[in-house]
């Protein structure tokens, strides 16, 4: 488990328990374990490379339904993306600030998207939002419901290549 900038790992010598937190302490920094107030900075960017991305506490609800009501297209593309098959993680229905995009990996700051009959209606405010959340340092990467459907080699294989030249090593 992870709070605040230490982790958390239960210590079998000591206690069995491993919900329990009062075990030994490890953090990112000098040494692994220790005072966090003596921050490495590039050990911690090595070992924490996620980029966290404020959102609105009310589109957490949001999202959820959303995640409980899929489209299929977005339910087959999830099963493709989910369990690190491309090396990263990625979550689903995630809400950054105002909005919420249908696939995000905080590794590399990318949205990946899901255009169907919905968008269709919404070109405008699909436009602003992808303009709004790149100025945070958010890439795109958007697909057709089409192509998700009939095309997935397509998809899976542009999203696979696209990881490999923006991953950092």
């Amino acid at each position: 488990m992870r709070f605040g900038s230490a982790f958390w790992k239960t210590d079998p010598k000591r206690n069995s328990n491993k919900h329990c937190r009062s075990t030994t302490r490890y953090s990112p920094f000098e040494g692994g374990k220790g005072d966090v107030t003596q921050a490495d900075p590039s050990v911690a960017e090595q070992k924490m490379p996620n980029k966290i991305i404020p959102y609105r506490p009310d589109l957490k609800e949001r999202a959820k339904e959303l995640r409980n009501n899929s489209t299929l297209g977005e339910i087959l593309l999830w099963n493709e993306l989910k369990g690190k098959s491309l090396g990263v993680e990625f979550h689903r229905q995630v809400p950054l600030f105002d909005y919420i995009v249908d696939f995000f990996c905080h590794e590399l700051l990318l949205a990946v998207e899901v255009d169907g009959d919905s968008h269709d209606h919404k070109i405008t405010y699909d436009e602003n939002r992808q303009r709004a959340l790149q100025a945070y340092g958010v890439k795109f990467l958007r697909f057709t419901d089409k192509e998700v459907k009939q095309e997935m080699p397509y998809v899976v294989e542009t999203l696979w290549h696209w990881v490999q030249e923006n991953r950092q090593m």
